[in-house]
Protein backbone atom coordinates (compact mmCIF):
# COMPACT_ATOMS: atom_id res chain seq x y z
CA UNK A 1 0.00 0.00 0.00
CA UNK A 2 2.80 2.69 0.78
CA UNK A 3 4.11 2.12 -2.45
CA UNK A 4 0.93 2.28 -4.69
CA UNK A 5 0.59 5.94 -2.63
CA UNK A 6 4.12 7.16 -3.32
CA UNK A 7 3.57 5.76 -7.00
CA UNK A 8 0.29 7.96 -7.80
CA UNK A 9 2.08 10.87 -6.14
CA UNK A 10 5.00 11.01 -8.70
CA UNK A 11 3.08 10.04 -11.13
CA UNK A 12 0.68 13.17 -10.76
CA UNK A 13 3.70 15.23 -10.05
CA UNK A 14 5.34 14.16 -13.26
CA UNK A 15 2.34 14.95 -15.23
CA UNK A 16 1.38 18.07 -14.34
CA UNK A 17 3.39 21.26 -15.57
CA UNK A 18 4.96 24.02 -13.11
CA UNK A 19 4.97 27.31 -14.48
CA UNK A 20 7.01 29.81 -12.41
CA UNK A 21 7.53 32.93 -15.25
CA UNK A 22 6.17 35.50 -16.02
CA UNK A 23 4.84 36.94 -19.87
CA UNK A 24 7.93 38.72 -20.75
CA UNK A 25 7.58 41.48 -23.62
CA UNK A 26 9.07 40.61 -26.77
CA UNK A 27 7.73 43.17 -29.03
CA UNK A 28 6.29 46.51 -29.53
CA UNK A 29 4.60 48.45 -31.77
CA UNK A 30 5.15 51.25 -32.18
CA UNK A 31 8.47 50.17 -30.91
CA UNK A 32 10.04 52.09 -27.67
CA UNK A 33 11.52 54.93 -28.12
CA UNK A 34 10.90 54.82 -31.74
CA UNK A 35 9.82 58.09 -34.27
CA UNK A 36 7.45 57.72 -36.83
CA UNK A 37 6.36 59.74 -39.29
CA UNK A 38 2.65 59.30 -39.02
CA UNK A 39 0.35 58.55 -36.03
CA UNK A 40 -0.13 54.92 -35.21
CA UNK A 41 -4.28 53.51 -34.87
CA UNK A 42 -2.94 51.05 -32.24
CA UNK A 43 -0.58 49.70 -29.52
CA UNK A 44 0.38 46.27 -30.02
CA UNK A 45 2.02 44.39 -27.55
CA UNK A 46 3.73 40.95 -27.90
CA UNK A 47 4.63 38.86 -25.29
CA UNK A 48 6.67 35.16 -24.48
CA UNK A 49 3.20 33.89 -22.98
CA UNK A 50 -0.28 33.80 -23.40
CA UNK A 51 -2.52 36.60 -22.03
CA UNK A 52 -5.39 36.97 -19.53
CA UNK A 53 -7.29 39.96 -20.19
CA UNK A 54 -9.20 40.03 -17.10
CA UNK A 55 -6.85 42.19 -15.34
CA UNK A 56 -4.61 43.67 -18.23
CA UNK A 57 -4.27 47.25 -19.63
CA UNK A 58 -2.74 49.87 -21.82
CA UNK A 59 -2.48 53.13 -20.90
CA UNK A 60 -1.40 55.77 -23.47
CA UNK A 61 -1.26 59.33 -22.16
CA UNK A 62 0.41 62.59 -24.21
CA UNK A 63 3.38 65.02 -22.97
CA UNK A 64 0.26 66.90 -21.00
CA UNK A 65 -0.35 63.39 -19.61
CA UNK A 66 -4.16 62.98 -20.80
CA UNK A 67 -5.10 59.84 -22.25
CA UNK A 68 -4.62 59.07 -25.55
CA UNK A 69 -6.22 55.74 -25.87
CA UNK A 70 -9.68 54.32 -25.86
CA UNK A 71 -9.33 52.73 -22.57
CA UNK A 72 -10.01 49.22 -24.55
CA UNK A 73 -7.79 45.78 -25.04
CA UNK A 74 -8.19 43.15 -26.84
CA UNK A 75 -6.14 39.70 -28.12
CA UNK A 76 -4.69 39.80 -31.46
CA UNK A 77 -6.86 37.35 -33.66
CA UNK A 78 -5.54 33.32 -33.45
CA UNK A 79 -2.72 35.02 -31.01
CA UNK A 80 -3.62 35.17 -27.39
CA UNK A 81 0.37 36.56 -26.76
CA UNK A 82 -0.67 39.70 -28.62
CA UNK A 83 -2.69 42.65 -26.59
CA UNK A 84 -3.77 45.53 -29.16
CA UNK A 85 -5.11 48.82 -27.52
CA UNK A 86 -6.70 51.40 -30.01
CA UNK A 87 -5.78 54.89 -29.89
CA UNK A 88 -7.55 58.31 -30.71
CA UNK A 89 -5.96 60.96 -33.58
CA UNK A 90 -2.67 61.58 -32.36
CA UNK A 91 -0.89 65.25 -33.31
CA UNK A 92 3.27 65.72 -33.20
CA UNK A 93 4.79 64.48 -29.79
CA UNK A 94 5.82 62.27 -27.49
CA UNK A 95 3.73 60.05 -25.99
CA UNK A 96 4.29 57.24 -22.86
CA UNK A 97 2.83 53.48 -23.10
CA UNK A 98 2.17 51.83 -19.71
CA UNK A 99 0.97 48.82 -19.30
CA UNK A 100 0.40 45.82 -17.41
CA UNK A 101 -0.72 42.15 -18.11
CA UNK A 102 -1.45 38.90 -16.30
CA UNK A 103 0.02 35.90 -17.79
CA UNK A 104 -2.69 33.33 -18.26
CA UNK A 105 -0.44 30.42 -17.97
CA UNK A 106 0.68 31.65 -14.04
CA UNK A 107 -1.08 34.02 -12.90
CA UNK A 108 1.75 36.75 -12.24
CA UNK A 109 1.47 40.71 -13.11
CA UNK A 110 4.08 42.04 -15.10
CA UNK A 111 4.41 46.09 -16.01
CA UNK A 112 5.90 48.20 -18.29
CA UNK A 113 6.51 51.81 -19.68
CA UNK A 114 8.17 52.85 -22.74
CA UNK A 115 7.96 56.75 -24.70
CA UNK A 116 7.58 56.46 -28.67
CA UNK A 117 7.49 60.01 -30.73
CA UNK A 118 5.73 60.97 -33.73
CA UNK A 119 7.08 63.81 -35.83
CA UNK A 120 10.03 64.54 -33.99
CA UNK A 121 11.21 63.50 -30.31
CA UNK A 122 10.37 65.96 -27.36
CA UNK A 123 13.42 66.83 -25.42
CA UNK A 124 11.39 64.76 -22.03
CA UNK A 125 11.73 61.26 -24.56
CA UNK A 126 12.65 58.53 -21.79
CA UNK A 127 15.79 56.76 -23.83
CA UNK A 128 14.76 53.31 -22.14
CA UNK A 129 12.23 51.15 -21.51
CA UNK A 130 11.42 49.73 -18.21
CA UNK A 131 9.53 46.35 -16.91
CA UNK A 132 8.83 44.71 -14.02
CA UNK A 133 7.24 41.62 -12.48
CA UNK A 134 5.06 42.44 -9.55
CA UNK A 135 6.51 41.02 -6.11
CA UNK A 136 5.17 38.03 -4.64
CA UNK A 137 7.98 38.34 -2.08
CA UNK A 138 6.11 40.45 0.72
CA UNK A 139 6.74 39.02 4.43
CA UNK A 140 2.82 38.37 4.46
CA UNK A 141 3.09 36.73 0.90
CA UNK A 142 6.05 34.41 2.06
CA UNK A 143 4.00 33.56 5.78
CA UNK A 144 0.90 32.64 4.22
CA UNK A 145 2.76 30.37 1.35
CA UNK A 146 5.01 29.13 4.19
CA UNK A 147 1.81 28.03 6.59
CA UNK A 148 -0.37 26.91 3.42
CA UNK A 149 2.93 24.53 2.34
CA UNK A 150 3.57 23.58 6.24
CA UNK A 151 -0.34 22.59 7.04
CA UNK A 152 -0.24 20.72 3.22
CA UNK A 153 2.50 18.25 4.22
CA UNK A 154 0.96 17.73 8.09
CA UNK A 155 -2.35 16.60 6.00
CA UNK A 156 -0.57 14.32 3.95
CA UNK A 157 2.05 13.50 6.69
CA UNK A 158 -1.03 12.73 9.14
CA UNK A 159 -2.66 10.45 6.30
CA UNK A 160 0.71 8.46 6.51
CA UNK A 161 1.28 8.59 10.06
CA UNK A 162 -2.12 7.44 11.20
CA UNK A 163 -1.86 4.61 8.43
CA UNK A 164 1.37 2.80 8.58
CA UNK A 165 2.74 3.85 12.23
CA UNK A 166 0.00 4.49 14.44
CA UNK A 167 -2.91 2.50 13.87
CA UNK A 168 -0.38 -0.76 13.60
CA UNK A 169 1.48 0.28 16.63
CA UNK A 170 -1.72 0.41 18.89
CA UNK A 171 -2.70 -2.82 17.35
CA UNK A 172 0.50 -4.75 17.96
CA UNK A 173 0.45 -3.70 21.37
CA UNK A 174 -3.48 -4.42 21.91
CA UNK A 175 -3.56 -0.60 23.13
CA UNK A 176 -7.16 1.59 22.92
CA UNK A 177 -7.07 3.32 19.83
CA UNK A 178 -10.39 5.90 20.45
CA UNK A 179 -8.26 8.18 22.20
CA UNK A 180 -5.38 8.25 19.27
CA UNK A 181 -8.04 8.54 16.77
CA UNK A 182 -9.92 11.55 18.63
CA UNK A 183 -6.29 13.68 18.67
CA UNK A 184 -5.07 12.59 15.28
CA UNK A 185 -8.93 14.36 14.19
CA UNK A 186 -8.07 17.14 16.15
CA UNK A 187 -4.76 17.34 14.16
CA UNK A 188 -6.10 16.38 10.77
CA UNK A 189 -8.84 19.32 11.13
CA UNK A 190 -6.06 21.63 12.33
CA UNK A 191 -4.29 20.89 9.53
CA UNK A 192 -7.28 21.38 7.26
CA UNK A 193 -8.54 24.60 8.61
CA UNK A 194 -4.65 25.97 8.63
CA UNK A 195 -4.68 24.91 4.84
CA UNK A 196 -8.21 27.16 4.08
CA UNK A 197 -7.32 29.80 5.29
CA UNK A 198 -4.07 30.13 4.21
CA UNK A 199 -5.68 29.95 0.65
CA UNK A 200 -7.62 32.66 1.75
CA UNK A 201 -5.10 35.01 2.73
CA UNK A 202 -2.90 34.12 -0.46
CA UNK A 203 -6.19 34.84 -2.83
CA UNK A 204 -6.71 38.49 -0.87
CA UNK A 205 -2.84 38.92 -1.15
CA UNK A 206 -2.91 37.72 -4.75
CA UNK A 207 -6.10 39.86 -5.72
CA UNK A 208 -3.78 43.02 -4.45
CA UNK A 209 -1.42 41.80 -7.26
CA UNK A 210 -3.51 41.60 -9.55
CA UNK A 211 -6.39 44.47 -9.29
CA UNK A 212 -4.19 46.87 -6.77
CA UNK A 213 -6.62 46.80 -3.98
CA UNK A 214 -8.13 44.18 -1.57
CA UNK A 215 -11.58 44.15 -1.36
CA UNK A 216 -15.16 41.80 -1.79
CA UNK A 217 -15.19 43.29 -5.64
CA UNK A 218 -11.73 42.42 -6.59
CA UNK A 219 -11.43 38.85 -5.11
CA UNK A 220 -14.22 37.98 -6.55
CA UNK A 221 -13.32 39.44 -9.85
CA UNK A 222 -10.43 37.41 -9.12
CA UNK A 223 -12.09 34.25 -9.01
CA UNK A 224 -14.59 34.40 -11.16
CA UNK A 225 -13.33 37.07 -14.04
CA UNK A 226 -10.19 35.32 -14.62
CA UNK A 227 -8.17 32.29 -15.84
CA UNK A 228 -6.49 32.69 -12.46
CA UNK A 229 -9.65 32.28 -10.62
CA UNK A 230 -9.93 28.56 -12.43
CA UNK A 231 -7.37 27.51 -10.16
CA UNK A 232 -8.19 29.06 -6.98
CA UNK A 233 -11.33 27.18 -7.48
CA UNK A 234 -9.85 24.28 -7.92
CA UNK A 235 -7.39 24.51 -5.04
CA UNK A 236 -10.69 24.95 -3.13
CA UNK A 237 -12.82 22.20 -4.26
CA UNK A 238 -9.50 20.10 -3.57
CA UNK A 239 -9.01 20.79 -0.09
CA UNK A 240 -12.98 20.33 1.10
CA UNK A 241 -13.00 16.93 -1.09
CA UNK A 242 -9.63 15.67 0.82
CA UNK A 243 -11.39 17.26 3.85
CA UNK A 244 -14.47 15.16 2.99
CA UNK A 245 -12.79 11.95 2.38
CA UNK A 246 -10.49 12.25 5.51
CA UNK A 247 -13.11 12.42 8.22
CA UNK A 248 -15.99 10.42 6.28
CA UNK A 249 -14.07 7.53 4.70
CA UNK A 250 -10.69 7.22 6.74
CA UNK A 251 -8.96 5.22 6.76
CA UNK A 252 -9.98 4.35 3.58
CA UNK A 253 -9.08 7.05 1.31
CA UNK A 254 -5.79 7.30 2.01
CA UNK A 255 -4.88 7.00 -1.42
CA UNK A 256 -7.05 9.54 -2.86
CA UNK A 257 -6.06 12.11 0.07
CA UNK A 258 -2.79 11.86 -0.73
CA UNK A 259 -3.06 12.41 -4.70
CA UNK A 260 -5.18 15.49 -3.95
CA UNK A 261 -2.40 16.57 -1.90
CA UNK A 262 0.09 16.35 -4.46
CA UNK A 263 -2.22 18.17 -6.91
CA UNK A 264 -2.50 20.90 -4.51
CA UNK A 265 1.09 20.91 -3.99
CA UNK A 266 1.30 21.18 -7.46
CA UNK A 267 -0.80 24.66 -7.78
CA UNK A 268 0.59 26.48 -4.64
CA UNK A 269 3.20 27.49 -7.08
Amino acid sequence: MPRKIFLAIIVVLIAAPIVSAHASLVRADPAPNSILPSAPKQIALTFDEAIDLSFSSVQVSDAARARVDTNFVTLAPNNAQEIRAPLKTLGNGTYSVVWKVLSAADGHITRGVYAFSVGEASAATPDATSESAASETAPLAIIARGVNLFALLALVGAVFFKEYLLTRSLRAVHADESRAEARWMQLAALACALLLASEIVRLALQANLVADGINPQTISQVLFDSRLGTVWILRFILIALAAFLLFRFSPRASILVSVLGALLLIFLY
